[in-house]
C-alpha cells in the first residue's frame, strides 16, 4: 500500500505512467475531490489503495468508465475500520466532490450542479499538487473485472443508499434510539438486514422447475438448472444484464471486502453447537471456497491470504475443521 498525499500530493510506489497517455489523463480525466479525509486513512479507488497524507485532497486523471471509491478509518494504534465504498460513472472532464464526515467516520456526497463543478474545474490548477493521479497501471485489468456493469445494471442492484459496506448495516428502531444497554442493542439486531442496504440481485424463481411438471421432469430440473436460469433471464432487458450482477458482486467481495468476516463476528460461539446446525450449509460452502482458492494458481494473493485468516479465525471461535473433507466429497464405494 502506497501513501497518497505525502509529498505534495503523490504517491510513492507507483510505476511511471506513459507521457502520451499522462498527456491526455490530464486533459480530460475526471477529478475525485474528497475533502477533509483524516491523514492515514485508508482509501483506494479501483485496484489500488493508499493511506492518505496531511495533504491530500483528491484524485485526478480518472478514466472514463465505471469507478468504486473506498475507504477505512485507520485509529491511533493502527486498527482498520471496515471498509465502505461506493460505485460511480465518470465521463470526459467530470468532477466528483465528497467530504469526510468526522461524526459517523464516513464520506458524503456533495451534490454539485453543473455551475459549482465548472468554479471547481477553475481551481484545479491551484489544487493540482495536492491530487494523486489514478494508478492507470491496473486501468485494463478494472476494465476485465467490471465491463459488463452497465448504468442499468448498476442502478437496478445497487442498495438503495448507494453504499456498499463490507459489515451488515442495521436499521435503527425508533423505539430504542440510544441503543444505550443490552437489552435495547439486542432488540435493534433483532430486527434484522436494513432494506436500504441490501443489494438487488434478480432472485431465483421459487419454483426451479415449470407449474405442472411432473416428478421426472422435476429430478431432471433439479440437476439441470437452465429452466430457472432461463426465467431469470426473461426479467432482464438484455441477457447479458446476468453477466453484470455476476461481474458486480464479484467485485463487491474482492474489493468491497465482502468476506463474511464481519457478519460471522456477530454470530454468538455457541450458535452452531446444537447438532441440527452443526453440519451446516456455511461450512460446507466455506470449506470449498477455501480450497478453491488454495488449489488455484491464479487467484489474487491478498485475497488468498485474507481467507487463510479468515479459516483460521473461524477454527478458533467455532472449532471448525476445514481439513477433513466433506461427506459428500469423499470417495465413494460402488457395489457391482
Amino acid at each position: 500500500m502506497s501513501r497518497l498525499g505525502s509529498h505534495c500530493g503523490g504517491l510513492t510506489g507507483m510505476t511511471e505512467m506513459d507521457p502520451e497517455v499522462a498527456k491526455r489523463l490530464h486533459a480530460e480525466g475526471a477529478v475525485l475531490i474528497v475533502l477533509d479525509v483524516p491523514e492515514g486513512t485508508e482509501l483506494g479507488i479501483d485496484y489500488f489503495s493508499w493511506n492518505v497524507g496531511p495533504r491530500f485532497k483528491g484524485v485526478k486523471m480518472i478514466p472514463r468508465g465505471l469507478h468504486f471509491v473506498y475507504y477505512s478509518a485507520v485509529g491511533k494504534a493502527g486498527q482498520t475500520a471496515p471498509r465502505t465504498g461506493m460505485f460511480f460513472f465518470s465521463k470526459r472532464q467530470d468532477i466528483f466532490v465528497m467530504k469526510w464526515d468526522a461524526v459517523s467516520e464516513d464520506v458524503v456526497e456533495i451534490a454539485t450542479d453543473e455551475e459549482e463543478k465548472e468554479k471547481y474545474r477553475e481551481g484545479l490548477q491551484e489544487m493540482d499538487r495536492f491530487l494523486g493521479p489514478y494508478p492507470y497501471e491496473n486501468f485494463k485489468k478494472w476494465v476485465s473485472l467490471t465491463n459488463h456493469i452497465t448504468k442499468d445494471v448498476l442502478e437496478r442492484v445497487q442498495p438503495k443508499c448507494k453504499k456498499i459496506s463490507s459489515v451488515t448495516e442495521l436499521p435503527i428502531d425508533p423505539q430504542y434510539p440510544g441503543v444505550s444497554d443490552s437489552a435495547s442493542e439486542n432488540a435493534v439486531l433483532s430486527v434484522g438486514l436494513n432494506p436500504d442496504a441490501v443489494f438487488q440481485f434478480t432472485k431465483f424463481p421459487k419454483h426451479r422447475y415449470p407449474e405442472g411438471a411432473s416428478p421426472m421432469e422435476i429430478s431432471k430440473h433439479s440437476m439441470d438448472s437452465s429452466y430457472a436460469l432461463s426465467c431469470m433471464l426473461d426479467g432482464m432487458k438484455d441477457r447479458k444484464e446476468i453477466l453484470g450482477e455476476l461481474q458486480f458482486a464479484f467485485v463487491c467481495f474482492l474489493v468491497g471486502q465482502g468476506l463474511l468476516h464481519f457478519q460471522v463476528l456477530e454470530i454468538p460461539k455457541d450458535f452452531f453447537v446444537d447438532i441440527v446446525s452443526t453440519n451446516n450449509f456455511l461450512t460446507t460452502t466455506l470449506q470449498v471456497f477455501f480450497s478453491n482458492l488454495k488449489s488455484s494458481a491464479t487467484v489474487d494473493k491478498k485475497l488468498v491470504e485474507k481467507a487463510r485468516r479468515f479459516q483460521r479465525h473461524l477454527t478458533k471461535r467455532f472449532n471448525w475443521d476445514f481439513e477433513t473433507e466433506p461427506d459428500e466429497f469423499a470417495p465413494v464405494v460402488v457395489e457391482t
